[in-house]
């Protein structure tokens, strides 16, 4: 998280450039998913993971985001800095209540083009943020607009590229989910 931190503060670049796309600034998040899948379907899970999964540390960063937002602190943009302990956060409390529960058809079909969602989503964010540059939609339909299109966009691209045979290589091989 000090990589975020260290960019927001002393970057003179927007968001959404070098700093956000470079993978040390990940690497976290693919070890949390690591620590997520070994203890998924165990009873005892690590007490800073539980700790984290309290639905009251979300609901503090939520409150803190708007009560920041609210003087124009903080711009809306999906490149920001404090998304990403919103989703970390989200993430940890959405997997503490899922534990145990098996995924409806509709999660995993979406699960099929996770990857296609993961690598193409940041182009769809952007034509978001293209179509409203001056940042006038409200914070509500701007966070809908973005899943909105960055999902359906991601997953068009990912049904169209698919079709192409070095296609996969691109975008990551649709399979199908069980």
């Amino acid at each position: 998280m000090s990589w975020w931190g260290y960019w927001q503060w002393r970057s003179q670049l927007p968001p959404g450039y070098l700093h956000w796309i470079a993978p040390f600034g990940w690497l976290y998040l693919f070890f949390l998913a690591l620590t997520l899948v070994r203890h998924y379907q165990t009873e005892t899970r690590p007490a800073w993971l539980e700790a984290l999964a309290q639905p009251r540390w979300l609901l503090a960063l939520i409150g803190l985001v708007v009560l920041l937002a609210l003087p124009g602190w903080l711009e809306y943009s999906s490149k920001e800095v404090w998304v990403v302990p919103l989703f970390l956060l989200f993430t940890l409390w959405a997997m503490h209540r899922l534990r145990g529960r098996r995924a409806p058809p509709l999660v995993r079909r979406l699960n099929e083009f996770s990857f296609g969602i993961y690598l193409a989503h940041p182009m769809f964010f952007n034509l978001v943020d293209r179509l409203d540059p001056d940042q006038r939609l409200p914070l509500g339909l701007y966070a809908l607009t973005l899943a909105g299109v960055g999902m359906a966009g991601s997953i068009t691209w990912n049904l169209a590229v698919n079709r192409l045979q070095w296609g996969g290589l691109l975008f990551g091989k649709r399979l199908r989910v069980a």
